[in-house]
This record gives C-alpha cells, structure tokens and sequence, in this order.
C-alpha cells in the first residue's frame, strides 16, 4: 500500500498537471480537457490554507473563508425600461403601512437533563429549530414557562427556536427580573402527555428554559425596516417582522415551513385523489422586499403567492401505504417520522425487512410478533406475519453501538407537519391564473394576512389588502434565423412558437443553420419488456418518418437501423449492446425507445459517457403513443443535430446589443449552477452521501450562440462553489472560447442560478472574484486588452407574480411573454428586472428575476439588459419556443443535474468508488471520478450532450 505522504504527492502531482492543462489552448480535438481537482485536493497542491480532515461517512464542511465578506456598492442603475407598448399589471406584492414602534427581543435557550445521572444534558432551542416537531413542543415548553412566571397574558411572538419578540419587557415575580431562568418538571401537570413522551420516552427529567434580553441588540424599531438590506447577513427587524407574520396563522392551526416562509392551512385539508394518506392543504409563500415603491424613496412589501402542497395524514401507517408498489415501499417510507401506539416518541425509519415479519426473531429467539403483541396489548393475529417490518437504525448507548429494531407496520402511526418529497409522486397540479389571486385572498385572510391581526397591530405594521398595480413593458420579439436567409418570429399568440421550416416568402424555405451529416441512426428496443403488444410497429413508423422529414431540415442520415434487443434483462442488454458499439469504428446514434416507467434512462446516458456513443432515449407512452407526426419528428431532428454539433437556428436582435449577441458579437458568455442530489430530498443532519455538482455552460464553440458545458463535483451540500474550482475552470473556458473563435473576448458576461437574494453578496465578492482573477490572469500573461465584465442573478426562486384582468371574464390571465418591469416592486438597492419571457403551458407563467450585481458599462440601460436575456430565451436550440431561462442557465442546469444522475448510476454499478486520504482521513476522490465522468475529457467536449 502506498503511504500517506506518497498520496498526498501523486494527488499533488494530478491536480498541477490538470491546472497547467487548463492553461494550455485547447488546439486539437484529441487533447484532453483539463478537469478542476476537488476543494480538498486542490488545497493540499495549491494553496498555503492546511487541508481539512473529513470522512466518506460523513465529509467535513469546507472552511470558513478567513476574509470577510465585506459589503459591496451595486453598481449605477441602468436607464429605465422605455415606455414600449405599457400594460397595467396586477402583482401579487401588497404594501405594508409602518409606524415607529419599539419591540423587545430575547433569546431563547431551553435544555432538556434527565434525573438519570448518566445521560448527558440536551440543547433543544437553537440547534434544531428547523424541525417542525421540535418547534411545536419548544412553543409548549416556552408558554409553559410565561404562564408560571405570569406572563400568559403578554403580547409575545416567538419563531419555535431561539427568538422572542414582545413589545414591552419582561417583569417576572421573582425580584422583578427581566430574565427567566426556571425548571419545569417533565410530569409537570401544565405540560402535555404526548410532549413528555417524545422528549423523555419513559425516563423524567426536567426543561430548563431561560428567556434573556438579546445582548447584541436588545430593542428594535418596526421602522427600521425601510433601512435594511436583504442581501446584508443582518437583518433583524426584517426577522422579527417575518416571524410576527406568521404568529397568528401559527394560532389559528397553520403549519409553518421555510422559516416561517411558507404558511399552510391544515384546518381545510383534502385526501389526495388516488392516494391514501395524503393530503392536500392549500397555503401561502409570504414574504417582505424592501421595494422602491412608488416614490423610488423605499417601500416595503409583502410579496405572497398561493401554494398546493401535499401532506402525509395523521394517523395509522399502514393506511399511507396502501396502493404503494412493494418494490416503492422502502424509498417512499425512508425518513418518514412516526411513533408507536403506545408512546410519542418519534422514530425515524430507515427502510424495511428483506424478509417477512413473521420470520425474525429477537436474539433470544423469541420470535418478534410475540413481543409486539405483548408491548401493544394486541393479539397476535393482529397482526400481518407476511409483510415487511419498519425498521429503524438507533444508537444504543448501553451496547455503545447502532442497532436496528424492527416494528410491525400495525404498530406505527405517522407524526403530523410531514409534506411529500419528489419521490413520493406527481406534485399538485398548477393553479390557473384566473383562480390564482381568489386563492391568494382566501388563505390569506384565514392565515390573517389580508385580514385583521393583532399580533402585526401591535408592531405597527399594517398590511394593505389590496395588490399593488404598476405599469409594465413589452420587449421587442427577435427574429429567428434559418438557413439561406429564412427568417421567421415567435407567435406570441400560440405559446410564443415558431416553424422550423420558416418562410419570408412563398418561394423560399429555409432548413437548420449548420445541419450535420450522421451516417447512422440505430433504433433500439426490447420486445421483451412488454406484455402488451411488441412497440415494433411504433419504432417502424419513427424510422420512417425521421428518413423523410431530415430532408425538411437540411440533414442528411446515411442509414437508420431497427433492431429488437429480444431480452428479459433490459438493463444488461442495454449495457451489452453499448459496449459493442463502443469498439465500432463508425459509431451510430442510439435512439432507445421504451415506456417512462422502466426507468432505463439512468443507465442509458451513464453507457453514453462510458461509451462516448451519442444516444436518444424516446417514450412509447408519450412522443411515440400515436403515430409520429411532424412535431415529434422535429424535436427529435433539433436534439440530434445539436448533440451531433450542429446548430438549429439562430436569433437576430437589435443592434443595440449587437456587441453582446449575433456573428459580429464578441462576448464569452458563462452561466453555472448547483445540483446537491440527483433526486433524494435530503432532511436536515442528514448524512449525504453524494457530492453536489457544478454545472457550467458557455458559448465556447466558433459559433456565437451555441452553448456547451460540463460539470465538476464537489463537496456534498455546499451552495457557493469552490475558488479553486471556479478559478480551473474559467480558465479552461476562456481558453476554449480563444481557441475556437481566434481571439480574445471584448465582455465576459456572467449568470448565475439558484441563489438567494441573501447570497448576492457572496456571490458577488467570493465566486466573482474567483473566475475574473482567472481570466486576468490569462489576459495578463498573453499581454492582451482586459475584456469588461458583467455579473447577473438570474433566477426563479422567488414569489413575484405578474397577472392582468382579462376584458372578457371577471378575472385574471397571464401577462403576454416579454413583459418586464423595473419600477415599484423592484428591489430599493441596485438594479433589479421582474421578466416573463414565455408563454407557460400550464397555470401561472414564472417570471424570472435579473439583478445585476457587476456591470462594467457593458448595459447601458434595462431595455439592452431584456434584450440579451430575450436573445438567450429564443436560443434554447432543443425548442421552437421562447423558454422561460436563458439558454446559458438552462445548459448550466442540465450539466448540473447529468452529472448527478451519472454519479449515482455510476455509484450503483461500482460499489469500489475511487477514495483519497488527507491527513489520516478517507473520503471519496471527487478528483478521479470527475475524471471518469465528465464531458470535458471525452468526445463530447465540444458538444452539447446534455
């Protein structure tokens, strides 16, 4: 075995190899990318900070950066959205009255000791708060406290964990005190059965709850909310204010989620049609901005939107699981929080038996039934001896070792407060935007929003229930490119659609821009999945009419093959038939049709990358359920040429932006994202056991407009990407962009997703900083002009919705695509756009969000700003619809989410993962496995793959 300080060495050895790589122009198609070495690794050969120990099991945070992050000034705001076509826009924003009004804040502290001396006192306040259970029985435990003391009666809000707010100070009877310090007895009559059960189980002990005036700063005034700044990490007043909205819904039967974010109505619930055990519960996303406001002098705001979520039902466990496929049984229960019929105390499951209940035995032999009969006080014919037991992971302190028990599904009721994941089915359907703002009004009136509140009274805030109208503006629509002059532009009467086989005049029809040759097309499926009749005849009339409609476009396919794979293994044929096609020396497309619910695409695209052969995979049940028609021949042609490397259309803008968008154009787009799982919906302490992973796209070919990307792992769950990496990699990205386009970029505009408005500034001073240090440096050294630079938000993630009253019916509809606003509602710092570029499917159209947090003269004013986002909305080469992102975004995003879904079929298949060792600590080499799974060293590196 090699020693530790030969690891360290070669792992030094790889990561300075692949950073000189990454200085290297990329001049061939043969030469390997380079790939960014993990934050650990790279630490250890680049910089001077010591490596920080961490563990497969469970890895160590990323150090806290040693460099503060001080604030930074937004740039100048840019020239105001022209007056192009305006529309009166209903928001879903309304306007809080303020008066200046002191309020008190404490800190909460409440520990749990247990009358046995050998158990270690427990922390409930501060640490956990965000569990919804520790929350509810930390409120007991708190009015408990007030009442003794007697102070019942006080006006107080408090956020379930380590916050208190009143509007007067404490003055307890004992000594006149403006502190409490008390312990509760765990039998004490005022505390709830269920409440010593969860916290104590059969032991006693006592709460001590200690309430102290906060010492940083103790008194805060509700007018102080105008002056702060969301994108600061203090915001106190903006806390309390948060909290004090959801106080009464919290009263009146609410669950409370997101900090107090999200507010459901758990008093007007619905079952789930299909589901047993689920139910639906309308609520409200609530939440204040610090807006202009009318005047531009500051206005606050509460943003709120309606939302549907589903909620697993209070109640017995095996009423949730009826109807749940067997083999769904352990993933969809995992994490579920439950307690038995005989006491509240919560358990976690981790999964099920492999072998039925009746067949296990506790170590004596006793068989397990008997005991659960005993300990329930119910026969034994109860229960089912043939399904699985629940079991659960637990560590036993007097066996000083995790142990696993075993519980009868009988046995278990669920705890309350619990919503479904994305694993455990179809989330609720969207809301139609002429229901949209009853609903908003409904549940915020019952969770006392837009209706009378005390709580918010007594601080002196007001809400007004009216929703705050603004004007907004209309983007021109850019013109579509095809070949040999064809030009078309979006419908925006028809989901803002275009024709692939656009016209300018009767005589001319225009095909892809740059259409590729593919020698060869092989069709793939396996008759042997189906009980139904053979998907033969469907694959057939697809051979049939991508021959024929290739010809519309400009492409030219040598030969498309069919073949049956004709096995019960699909997964093995899959990967049997890749390999022999990996040695093939004119490698084919793979087109791999099947239904959705064989689950066969993991293992596709991961024999994609291992085999480096282009696929496909098509939906018998969806695209191929009736005969194929030009549309679905279309969006097959558009996502095989583009994976070939060719590109489908092109988008012409006005030629104030022509700088920035367009052949003439010289600017180095770049966008990346996180994805922290590739669907497993992680609780909080969790130990995680996949990396998140970086996506990056960029617009490195000869073409302008055409994106390609990749994607690096990191450390699991970290939202700010490491400097290391993003320093690699801008690097690699610029050099591929000079390699391609023969000269050195004018602006480098970059966009980044899936951040929160308190995470500009992190963005802003941290991963900024990092990719221009980076490029400079590459400037610096070729002694060539510094390019400028732009810095762009672009996101979803928020609430803003924007509706207008339709003239026909009593309500409201969508506004129409390219809808911009940069008055009002509009962030009071820096320079914010409220944007709907598309025309949404289904429900309420998402705006996104643009805040330019660095612009070095690059925009000049918001129209050029919509413009370029306009451009990148129409450039999304897989549609011939204006999407809804950038198209830079939605490459960043769908690298992100590949490189996910590749580590865990990756994961599956090689259970021996490459791990590394720093400082007597293993952890997984995020390094290695980069290296084996990435684009950017394989065929696909200058191809948009996915």
């Amino acid at each position: 075995m090699p020693s530790k300080k030969n690891k360290k060495a070669a792992a030094a050895e790889r990561s300075a190899t692949l950073s000189a790589s990454a200085s290297q122009q990329v001049a061939k198609d043969e030469q390997s990318a380079p790939v960014v070495p993990t934050p650990e690794l790279s630490r250890v050969s680049v910089s001077s900070n010591p490596p920080t120990p961490s563990a497969i099991e469970k890895p160590v945070p990323l150090p806290v950066p040693s460099k503060p992050l001080f604030e930074y000034e937004p740039p100048a705001q840019l020239e105001a959205l022209a007056k192009n076509k305006p529309v009166k826009v209903t928001t879903n924003s309304y306007e809080l009255e303020l008066k200046p009004t002191p309020v008190f804040r404490y800190d909460v502290s409440v520990l749990k000791s247990f009358d046995d001396s050998t158990r270690d006192p427990i922390e409930l306040a501060g640490s956990k708060g965000g569990d919804r259970q520790r929350q509810a029985d930390l409120t007991e435990i708190v009015k408990v406290a007030l009442t003794l003391e007697g102070l019942g009666n006080l006006n107080i809000f408090y956020d379930g964990a380590a916050m208190l707010f009143t509007t007067q100070k404490f003055e307890t009877k004992t000594e006149k005190q403006q502190a409490i310090f008390m312990p509760i007895p765990s039998d004490h009559p005022k505390l709830s059965t269920s409440l010593k059960e969860s916290q104590f189980g059969r032991a006693s002990g006592k709460f001590h709850v200690s309430i102290e005036l906060n010492s940083k700063q103790s008194e805060l005034n509700t007018i102080d909310l105008l002056n702060e700044r969301l994108d600061s990490a203090a915001c106190p007043v903006t806390q309390m204010a948060q909290i004090a909205l959801s106080a009464e819904a919290k009263q009146n039967g609410f669950i409370i989620l997101d900090g107090g974010h999200e507010l459901f109505d758990q008093k007007n619930t619905r079952r789930t049609i299909g589901k047993d055990g689920v139910e639906d519960m309308d609520g409200v996303a609530a939440s204040i901005k610090m807006a202009q406001g009318n005047k531009k002098t500051g206005s606050a705001h509460l943003v709120m939107d309606y939302k549907k979520k589903q909620f697993f039902k209070t109640g017995p466990l095996k009423d949730l699981i009826k109807g749940i496929n067997p083999n769904q049984l352990r993933s969809y229960l995992k994490g579920l929080r439950v307690h038995t019929t005989y006491s509240h105390q919560s358990i976690f499951i981790d999964g099920i038996s492999n072998v039925p209940i009746g067949e296990i035995k506790l170590p004596d032999g006793t068989p397990l039934l008997d005991d659960c009969a005993r300990v329930s006080g119910k026969p034994k014919s109860f229960f089912d001896a043939s399904k699985p037991a629940v079991q659960v992971n637990q560590y036993n302190k007097r066996e000083g070792r995790r142990m696993v028990y075993s519980f009868p599904i009988e046995n278990l009721l669920v705890k309350p407060n619990q919503k479904l994941t994305q694993n455990h089915g179809e989330p609720p359907r969207s809301i139609k935007p002429e229901l949209r703002f009853d609903l908003i009004r409904k549940v915020g009136e019952s969770a006392k929003l837009l209706s009378p509140n005390q709580t918010l009274k007594s601080i002196g805030i007001a809400i007004n229930p009216e929703p705050i109208v603004v004007e907004a503006m209309t983007v021109p629509k850019p013109t579509i490119l095809y070949k040999d002059g064809a030009f078309t532009s979006p419908d925006l009467l028809n989901r803002t659609s275009w024709d692939v086989q656009a016209r300018n005049h009767q005589s001319l029809k225009g095909g892809f821009v740059e259409p590729m040759k593919i020698n060869k097309i092989l069709i793939l499926y396996n008759s042997q999945s189906y009980s139904q009749a053979s998907p033969k005849e469907a694959v057939v009339e697809l051979q049939s009419i991508l021959s024929k409609k290739a010809k519309d476009v400009g492409m030219t396919i040598g030969q498309i093959d069919v073949e049956d794979l004709n096995d019960p293994d699909i997964i093995g044929a899959i990967e049997n038939k890749m390999t022999i096609l990996k040695t093939s020396q004119v490698k084919p497309i793979v087109i791999y049709a099947d239904h959705t619910s064989e689950g066969t695409h993991s293992t596709l695209k991961l024999q994609e990358r291992l085999c480096e052969v282009i696929t496909q995979q098509v939906a018998l049940d969806k695209s191929l359920k009736r005969t194929p028609g030009k549309v679905t021949a279309n969006n097959l042609l558009m996502k095989l040429n583009l994976k070939y490397g060719g590109v489908n259309h092109k988008v012409r803008v006005d030629n104030s932006i022509s700088h920035l968008w367009g052949d003439t154009s010289n600017t180095l787009i770049i966008s990346y994202d996180v994805c922290h799982s590739s669907g497993k919906v992680y609780k909080k302490d969790e130990i995680c056991d996949e990396p998140s992973c970086v996506g990056f796209g960029f617009n490195g070919t000869a073409c302008p407009e055409a994106f390609i990307g990749d994607f690096h792992y990191q450390l699991p769950r970290h939202e700010q990407v490491d400097e290391h990496l993003l320093k690699l990699r801008a690097r690699f990205m610029l050099n591929h962009y000079i390699t391609s386009r023969k000269k050195y970029p004018q602006q480098v505009v970059i966009l980044r997703d899936g951040v929160s408005e308190g995470q500009h500034k992190m963005v802003r001073n941290e991963e900024f900083q990092a990719i221009k240090q980076s490029i400079m440096n590459v400037f610096n050294e070729k002694k060539a002009k510094a390019p400028s630079f732009a810095l762009l938000v672009v996101t979803k993630r928020h609430a803003n919705r924007l509706l207008i009253k339709d003239q026909n019916v009593s309500g409201y509809t969508n506004v129409p695509p390219l809808t911009a606003i940069d008055q009002t509602i509009v962030k009071k710092q820096g320079n914010e756009v409220i944007f709907v570029s598309h025309c949404p499917l289904n429900g309420t159209a998402q705006p996104i969000v643009i805040n330019t947090l660095v612009n070095d003269g690059i925009f000049k004013t918001n129209d050029q700003l919509v413009q370029f986002i306009t451009a990148l909305c129409c450039a999304h080469q897989k549609s011939t619809n204006i999407v809804s992102l950038p198209e830079s975004i939605y490459a960043a995003d769908e690298y992100a989410k590949r490189g996910a879904d590749l580590f865990q079929s990756y994961k599956l298949k090689h259970r021996d993962l490459p791990t590394t060792t720093i400082d007597d600590s293993t952890q997984l080499d995020y390094e290695k496995i980069t290296l084996i799974l990435c684009f950017q060293t394989s065929s696909f590196k200058n191809k948009r793959i996915a």
